[in-house]
């Protein structure tokens, strides 16, 4: 129900509308997430399943532990969702972004970066203009 109402969002060109909507879910996720740190729960593009990744785990994602097939890539470092890349303090910085025109993304601190500087998505051959 929620993926179909941001698609339909997506197609009517309310990106304004569509940005708030995800910042008020993220909003809430948050403050559910603050209830329970260990665990953060996301689904697979594939399969729908969770991706469950627990705070306290030693062991890194890179596959869904429904269907096995291969969490999303970061666009900069090519390394999968769900692996931390160690590179600040802020925990933020392993999250994972995407842009809603072309769903590409990647670790919120290689994106940001990235934009600093560019206005093109830097997924190779795309010409979405994430970043302007």
């Amino acid at each position: 129900m929620i993926s179909s109402y941001r698609e339909l969002l997506d197609r009517w060109r309310q990106f304004d509308r569509r940005a708030e909507f995800d910042i008020s879910r993220l909003k809430f996720t948050v403050a559910i997430a603050e209830k329970d740190p260990s665990r953060l729960s996301l689904r697979c593009n594939y399969c729908s399943g969770p991706i469950v990744m627990s705070a306290h785990a030693t062991n890194e994602l890179s596959n869904c532990q429904k269907c096995r097939k291969p969490l999303p890539r970061c666009a900069i470092c090519l390394i999968n969702m769900g692996t931390s890349i160690n590179e600040s303090k802020e925990p933020i910085s392993d999250w994972f972004t995407f842009c809603i025109s072309c769903k590409h993304g990647g670790h919120v601190s290689h994106i940001k970066e990235w934009f600093k500087f560019n206005d093109e998505c830097p997924v190779w051959n795309c010409s979405c203009r994430c970043g302007g």
